[in-house]
């Protein structure tokens, strides 16, 4: 190897994890806008997850379509594949629901979810509610790889509920062991309760109540997350004055419920409509909109909190404070999503910032980092009312091929003033999180910049190597991959003062940049040789300590 020529250099090997400094992507990149559906409904729903990934990266989605043969028409849930990443997507001859269960008038589907198990069996939870005289919620699973289908369950039926009693409710989730919680109906309006199958996967229909969600008063919206120690996590919107965003937890090993946390304020009128997700490392991260009640004067404050199943809720971070005056042109709720990076808990808020004229805009914050990262608008300035609202980002803690990773498959629907009928969107915002670059011909005898850029790790810790080659690269315990060689390059490297790289084991800066200086020597066997250059950027109190991984830079010495 004509790198071992260069006599004089340092060669001991030294750790990659130990030179992390204990001191977190996402410049986005965007594909094409996809229309899922176009119909007189284009949606799913206004809580939950219609989205899901299986094993083998193939993704579905599953919303409510209406025909347009009247109002309401007929409403087959239309479910969709994508193999593709989303680019394409081909409509499934399976239909979860029947005339009995909200296809024809005069109550038809109103909103479904999905999920989707360690099987790669997908669980559909649908409702026909109608204000004021028809409730009803139903269940459905289905494995697409072997056709096995479950009848439909009226869980409404089941629970032994009356249909006249109000609910908004359908969110569903898969904990590890594949078992199926659903945030149903209640005994009385607007009393949601959570209810699990009594068998992994749902195999007998057969669900049992674990009790109220929200122990008392009326509550609505509710989220689910299922955290790394199996528990099962609410968030809903309390309602009464003032109107309070509360979360809940059931721990299923003990049978018992937590205390109601109210993570928003208890001196206004309306704290609503918020979301929740779970990583691999204890936290389950909430967003919510503070103060979000109708009419001048009113500031809704989109906030952020995270809960550990240590010390639990953590301090409250600003997103965003805008006045009501700035919102009325847009839809006033359904604004925010969140998803987060399993491995790392580094999360990542899609929301429409009407401070932005109405932008869809994503946010980024690394596990221990004090605030977020605004990024670049996401999607163009919309002011119209009903135009970028019901977002919605998949990803879940279980099944792990179901994870959120590096890619946001976000949805939405999009209504502009004059045009019918709505549509559904998705796109896939995939991260160009971190970049390398020279700043000139990588000449032998010369010292060269190597630029670095991660735009949403301000102030981060990073380690830049290079190496040999970039395959079969660094394999992680969360299954990433370092894209650089453990070689006796990438082992020099590493190793202070080596007299090749400087600057090299850093901080980036407030705008997520750093030069690295790379020394070549003098040596015209050089030319021709390619190197690889790298970086990762540090995570602390993760499992890896890694949080951003760069693609490799290929060099090739003139």
């Amino acid at each position: 190897m004509r790198w071992s020529i260069l006599r004089g250099f340092p060669s001991s090997c030294v750790r990659w994890a130990l030179l992390l400094p204990a001191c977190a992507l996402l410049g986005s990149a965007l594909a094409a806008q996809v229309v899922l559906a176009s119909d007189p409904v284009a949606a799913a729903s206004d809580n939950g997850h219609h989205v899901v990934r299986d094993s083998a990266g193939t993704l579905w989605s599953l919303s409510v379509f209406d025909d347009g043969t009247g109002w309401p028409g007929n409403r087959p849930l239309l479910l969709q594949s994508s193999a593709d990443g989303g680019q394409t997507w081909t409509p499934h001859v399976f239909t979860f629901n029947d005339c009995y269960s909200g296809v024809n008038p005069p109550w038809p589907a109103s909103g479904c979810n999905l999920a989707i198990d360690s099987a790669g069996t997908l669980h559909a939870v649908w409702a026909s509610y109608h204000y004021f005289w028809n409730y009803r919620q139903y269940y459905r699973n289905f494995n697409p790889a072997t056709g096995a289908a479950s009848r439909v369950l009226s869980l409404t039926a089941h629970l032994g509920l009356l249909t006249t009693t109000y609910a908004t409710e359908m969110a569903i989730a898969v904990d590890a062991a594949d078992t199926v919680w659903i945030a149903a109906q209640g005994v009385s309006p607007y009393a949601p309760q959570l209810v699990r199958s009594n068998l992994p996967g749902a195999p007998d229909l057969r669900f049992t109540s674990v009790g109220k969600i929200c122990p008392y008063s009326y509550a609505s919206g509710v989220e689910l997350a299922v955290d790394a120690a199996g528990n099962i996590h609410c968030s809903y919107s309390r309602s009464g004055s003032p109107g309070v965003y509360q979360h809940r937890h059931y721990k299923p090993s003990a049978n018992t419920w937590g205390a109601p946390t109210t993570l928003g304020n208890t001196t206004s009128v309306s704290d609503n409509w918020g979301k929740i997700a779970a990583d691999a490392l204890g936290n389950v991260h909430a967003v919510y909109l503070m103060d979000c009640a109708p009419g001048p004067g009113y500031q809704w404050k989109l906030r952020y909190k995270r809960w550990n199943i240590v010390t639990g809720w953590g301090p409250e971070v600003v997103i965003f404070n805008a006045y009501y005056a700035t919102y009325f042109l847009a839809s006033s709720h359904q604004l925010v999503s969140l998803a987060c990076r399993e491995a790392t808990g580094k999360v990542s808020i899609m929301y429409r910032d009407r401070t932005s004229f109405g932008a869809w805009r994503l946010a980024e914050k690394n596990l221990t980092a004090p605030s977020f990262t605004i990024l670049p608008n996401a999607m163009p300035v919309n002011s119209a009312s009903a135009y970028y609202r019901g977002p919605s980002v998949r990803g879940s803690l279980f099944p792990l091929f179901n994870n959120t990773d590096t890619d946001l498959d976000f949805t939405w629907q999009a209504m502009t003033v004059g045009t019918w009928p709505p549509a559904l969107m998705f796109q896939r915002i995939s991260s160009a999180p971190a970049t390398l670059s020279l700043s000139a011909p990588p000449t032998i005898g010369t010292i060269k910049s190597i630029n670095l850029s991660s735009p949403a790790d301000p102030n981060a810790g990073f380690v830049c190597a290079v190496s040999m080659g970039s395959t079969p690269g660094i394999a992680l315990p969360d299954l990433r991959v370092i894209p650089l060689n453990a070689d006796s390059l990438l082992f020099m490297s590493l190793t202070p003062a080596n007299g090749v790289l400087a600057n090299n084991i850093a901080t980036l800066s407030s705008a997520g940049t750093a030069l690295v200086n790379f020394t070549i020597p003098n040596l015209p066997s050089l030319i021709g040789l390619t190197v690889q250059a790298a970086f990762v950027v540090a995570a602390p109190g993760t499992t890896t300590g890694i949080s951003t991984i760069s693609p490799a830079l290929p060099i090739t010495f003139q």
